[in-house]
């Protein structure tokens, strides 16, 4: 009787280990997946910044590229530039006005300038 009073006791204790390993590891598994989990979305908002940064780079070439056209056109011929040209340029002009934040004083003052040169630009007048 003695013997089995040990054996189950031993018993017990073996499963109220394995039980409190189970859990402390659960607990390790937890910390882990976590800052685990924090550094892949650092790393995926960066990714996105990365690319929206390339595509707003982009999108400002395409500008400059089609006011560089609109420019020579307009300072080269005294009739009216065509539809097509005018219609890209306003295009990539919106592209840029929807990817930057409205509200913001530097985005407000980039799209200002714009106007201006695309304003300029339709006149023929580099400065």
């Amino acid at each position: 009787m003695k013997q089995e009073l040990l054996t189950n006791s031993m018993a017990d204790y073996g499963n109220l280990a394995i039980g409190a390993g189970t859990i402390f590891l659960g607990i390790i598994v937890l910390i882990v997946n976590s800052r685990n989990s924090n550094r892949d979305r650092k790393i995926h908002v960066a990714n996105k910044r990365q690319e929206w940064i390339r595509e707003f780079r982009n999108a400002v070439s395409t500008f400059q590229g089609e006011i560089e056209v609109v420019y020579e056109l307009a300072s080269s011929t005294s009739s009216e530039i065509p539809y097509k040209y005018m219609q890209s340029l306003y295009r990539s002009m919106n592209e840029i006005i929807m990817m930057v934040y409205s509200d913001d004083d530097n985005s407000t003052e980039l799209l200002e300038k714009m106007s201006e040169v695309l304003v300029k630009a339709k006149k023929g007048d580099s400065t």
